[in-house]
């Protein structure tokens, strides 16, 4: 599914991610980092394709799994991250605001160098100094700490 979203084709991504869940699921359990990954691919799929509602619906539920699995961690970071910038293109001015603040608070809970954070400081430096009309284009995408 990954390679699918990459390559930008999302409806293939989408049905590998579907499969995978699945296998996941029966091997691993329901709650577990590798689905967390597959539904993180999942919200990405949905982005792509600009279905905001549904990536959010998504990246909620893969961050419910991170916080049970591995807590303040820096895919925890990255969904919240992503999380916020899907209520930016939702015009959710103030959840996107606190989605980015609450990076920064598992940034320094982790101890995370601050230039790792620098894409989630700029779209909260944005969305303080506007009224929270941020087009999706100018949104800071960068995946804080790395892939």
């Amino acid at each position: 599914g990954f390679v699918y979203e990459k390559d930008s084709e999302y409806d293939k991504a989408l049905k590998s991610c579907e499969e995978a869940i699945k296998l996941y699921t029966v091997v691993l359990g329901p709650v577990n980092q590798e689905i967390a990954k597959v539904h993180f691919t999942v919200g990405s799929a949905y982005f792509g394709q600009k279905k905001f509602s549904e990536c959010l619906e998504t990246w909620e539920k893969t961050l419910r799994i991170q916080r049970s699995t591995v807590g303040n961690h820096k895919d925890t970071a990255k969904t919240l991250h992503f999380i916020g910038c899907v209520h930016v293109c939702l015009g959710h001015r103030v959840k996107a605001i606190l989605c980015f603040e609450e990076v920064g608070e598992v940034c320094r809970a982790i101890e995370m160098d601050e230039e790792d954070c620098e894409s989630v400081a700029s779209n909260l430096r944005m969305l303080r100094q506007t009224s929270g009309v941020i087009p999706a284009g100018e949104l800071d995408l960068r995946l804080p700490f790395g892939e």
